[in-house]
């Protein structure tokens, strides 16, 4: 049973995301994500799921924000899953798409790579959005957006997580297309919290808003596109 258990599904699960056998690891990865969601779920059921529902419920988030959003330890267990698996799918993308990049024959390297870079990104993002609050006269705006920003990333990395699994273990253009269709409707929404809250500001005009949600939104995606692509292609 042991040796079947081994051959006939650890391994074809091991060895089938990737070309390249050395990726054994992916499936181990991807449990580690597993552990993250899980001790969320196990540490507090209720927490857990109002975060999932808190970027477009306006009861869950009001039940968050009375006990804090950015610095919870659900959101940040959520927070960290969306680092390593946005990481991963970098990865995974990488190498389906790019394989003569150099870093295609050492995937787990990269994944870590990646997901260090997501991490300084989005340190660099909420201090930007900080920065800019003051340039736009938009404090209020600011800080709440900064909670939505927690929470669409803890479903985001939900979303990516069983995306993976879709994507490396079943078909790779279905996994792709769900997860690239869930996450342009989660960025979507994101910004639709961002009008919202920029409409409660009597002061801040139509211009001035679209100003600021270039700045914050559209210019850091384009930029990080940008050097994704050209470290990716090798310049």
């Amino acid at each position: 049973m042991k040796i079947l258990l081994h051959h006939s599904i650890l391994a074809e699960l091991q060895y089938s995301p990737l070309a390249n056998n050395s990726n054994f690891w992916v499936f181990y990865w991807l449990l580690l994500l597993s552990s993250l969601i899980i001790a969320a779920k196990l540490f507090s059921p209720k927490r857990f799921s109002q975060s999932l529902l808190g970027l477009i419920s306006s009861s869950s988030y009001k039940a968050l924000t009375s006990e804090g959003i950015i610095n919870n330890i659900i959101n940040i267990l959520l927070a960290i899953q969306y680092v390593f698996a946005f990481g991963l799918l970098l990865t995974t993308l990488s190498q389906h798409y790019y394989p003569q990049a150099k870093f295609s024959s050492n995937g787990f390297g990269a994944t870590l790579t990646f997901s260090s870079l997501i991490i300084i990104f989005i340190i660099l993002k909420i201090g930007f959005i900080l920065i800019t609050q003051w340039i736009y006269q938009a404090k209020k705006i600011a800080f709440k957006y900064l909670n939505y920003l927690m929470l669409s990333y803890d479903i985001m990395g939900l979303v990516i997580f069983f995306g993976l699994w879709l994507l490396l273990y079943v078909n790779f253009n279905l996994g792709f297309i769900s997860i690239l269709t869930l996450m342009v409707i989660l960025f979507i929404v994101r910004l639709l919290k961002i009008t919202i809250i920029a409409e409660s500001k009597n002061n801040f005009s139509l211009f001035s808003f679209i100003v600021y949600l270039c700045t914050v939104e559209i210019l850091p995606l384009l930029i990080v596109q940008k050097l994704y692509l050209y470290w990716v292609t090798g310049g």
